[in-house]
């Protein structure tokens, strides 16, 4: 009963982690319809549980096969909403990002605070890992609203801050994946190693980020003055 009870809590969470990708898509971009983009991001959500959970059942950790992920996304993202190709292509860009990074963050800083091997706190049916699933999911929207905010002004961004930005998003997403593979094997020593390695990724993004937005915000005022 309780690994009945068990599996059907992860396989909720995956369905709910889905839901938030194609929710961020949908208020990050501008859709053609928005009675279509609504029901689409129900069946969009529906196919992105169905792949993490299969991939759950067979890997600890999906890798390279997560590329899946983004093309359901990519899909859904060309298929319903009217912006340009390279807006869509940020938007899951950012949302993958997002969620591949504080996931691993908190799992290794989960794993260093509790001395427990990442492989055995992944898999484990605990208590510690009930409430890390449900902060991780709570964390993941919260950095979603952050971004949505952030991203407010896209329309001035120009095609060279975009090639920027995605250019940086995906490099984070490889990398993350990299450190992330190698921490299932890492012992305590090489803990703090690994988590110092995603803050610094982090830290990296955040400072890339910030110096487009201010190199937008000061070209805005240049313009404002030219006219003025």
């Amino acid at each position: 009963m309780t690994i009945t009870l068990w599996t059907i809590f992860e396989i909720l969470i995956n369905f709910y982690q889905g839901g938030l990708e194609t929710w961020f898509i949908y208020r990050f971009l501008m859709p053609r319809s928005h009675e279509r983009a609504k029901i689409w991001a129900v069946i969009f959500a529906v196919c992105e549980g169905c792949l993490v959970t299969a991939f759950n059942y067979f890997t600890v950790f999906e890798g390279f096969g997560s590329a899946l992920y983004w093309a359901s996304l990519l899909v859904f993202a060309f298929c319903f909403f009217s912006d340009n190709a390279v807006k869509k292509f940020l938007s899951i860009s950012l949302s993958q990002v997002a969620i591949l990074l504080i996931t691993s963050l908190e799992l290794n800083v989960v794993s260093s605070f509790f001395k427990i091997s990442l492989r055995k706190l992944v898999v484990e049916q605990s208590l510690l890992r009930f409430v890390m699933l449900i902060m991780i999911q709570i964390s993941i929207f919260i950095v979603f609203r952050l971004i949505l905010m952030a991203f407010k002004h896209t329309d001035d961004y120009t095609a060279s801050d975009w090639v920027t930005i995605i250019a940086v998003l995906i490099i984070s997403f490889f990398l993350v994946m990299v450190i992330h593979e190698l921490s299932l094997s890492a012992d305590g020593g090489h803990r703090l190693y690994i988590n110092l390695s995603y803050m610094l990724v982090f830290v990296l993004n955040i400072l890339i980020f910030w110096i487009i937005n201010s190199l937008i915000k000061k070209n805005r005022k240049l313009k404002e003055m030219e006219i003025v």
